[in-house]
């Protein structure tokens, strides 16, 4: 008596982990990899998955390449371009790999995978009423800032800000 199984379930992706979690400029030129975990042994040539990302990371990400360490596991590789570009909690969407039977995996989503804060320091320069320069950066991604004000009086220049306050003789 001959007993076999028919595999008929879609495998899935369980996990993407990158290896660093907030790309920055400090990370231009170099290798940037999510590592994808899958629920069962996959088939390891001519069926490597894709890898796409809500919200886009607009070019910052490139050269795709890829291979896997195991049945289970298969490592994403790209090269980081500096595009200006700040995205917090980019979401990875997984698909095209097939099990070690064939079975087409089900499209998998991983949310909060990594962030990007390449996107230039935001500053707005204005006088206010009382004839101070005030300089205002903001770090998009975070959300914080902090005011810088210039105010010169007949004999001194004052620097203020939220952390120091500096006098300078003119």
């Amino acid at each position: 008596l001959d007993v076999f199984s028919i595999d008929t379930l879609n495998p899935t992706a369980t996990n993407a982990v990158p290896n660093v979690a907030t790309l920055t400029d400090a990370n231009v030129g170099d290798t940037f990899t999510i590592t994808v975990t899958f629920s069962e042994a996959m088939m390891t040539t001519g069926a490597d998955p894709t890898l796409a990302f809500n919200p886009s990371t607009g070019g910052t990400l490139t050269a795709e390449t890829g291979s896997w360490t195991n049945a289970t596991t298969y490592v994403a590789s790209f090269t980081v371009v500096d595009e200006n570009v700040s995205a917090a909690n980019i979401d990875v969407t997984i698909t095209g790999a097939r099990d070690a039977a064939g079975n087409l995996q089900e499209p998998s989503t991983v949310n909060d995978v990594f962030s990007i804060d390449m996107a230039p320091v935001l500053v707005d320069v204005s006088l206010n009423g009382l004839n101070e320069l005030v300089i205002s950066d903001m770090d998009p991604l975070l959300g914080i800032g902090n005011d810088i004000t210039l105010r010169r009086n007949a004999t001194q220049l004052i620097i203020q800000s939220q952390d120091v306050a500096i006098q300078t003789a003119l």
